[in-house]
């Protein structure tokens, strides 16, 4: 029988797949959504959604280290926790905004991407305070895979992101 952490992971792990399958479908039709956006409006967004991640994951753990100093017998919790929240964060909210504009202009029901929003978020949301995090993640020693699942969840929402900035 699975154990919440486990299945938590799991649970990234498959919105991560969706989020990958969203990014593709979303894909071909990029251009009616340029279109109807604008082409430096959008490469601008994505460019901003490219770079952001890339400067908070490194500041957040610097700051984590500064803080909590590296003696800290909990910073790898600390980090497996922010990559877990940061990693569902960003493909919740990508796959809010994959599932929105082109429902919005009315191109697309893309499933995918509404199913991403609607693990992630929650996911979120429910493990932001580091205690809970640790209430589930911890009694099992299972942070890490919690931290490999919120990294995995991030690098595909930047591949994604990267993709998508190409098919401009």
């Amino acid at each position: 029988m699975l154990n919440s952490a486990t299945l938590i992971s799991i649970v990234l792990f498959l919105a991560g797949l969706l989020l990958w399958l969203a990014g593709m479908r979303i894909g071909h039709y990029s251009d009616r959504l340029v279109q109807a956006i604008g082409r430096e409006r959008t490469a601008s967004a994505l460019r901003v959604l490219i770079i952001l991640p890339l400067v908070i994951v490194p500041l957040t753990a610097l700051m984590l280290v500064l803080i909590y100093g590296i003696a800290d017998p909990q910073l790898l919790t600390r980090l497996a926790h922010v990559s877990l929240v940061l990693g569902a964060w960003m493909a919740g909210i990508l796959g809010a905004f994959m599932f929105l504009f082109p429902y919005r202009l009315k191109l697309d029901f893309p499933l995918p991407a509404l199913l991403v929003c609607l693990l992630t978020v929650p996911i979120a949301i429910y493990l932001a305070p580091l205690a809970r995090f640790w209430q589930i993640f911890g009694p099992t020693g299972q942070a890490g895979l919690g931290a490999a699942a919120g990294v995995f969840s991030m690098v595909l929402a930047e591949l994604v992101l990267i993709v998508l900035r190409r098919s401009l």
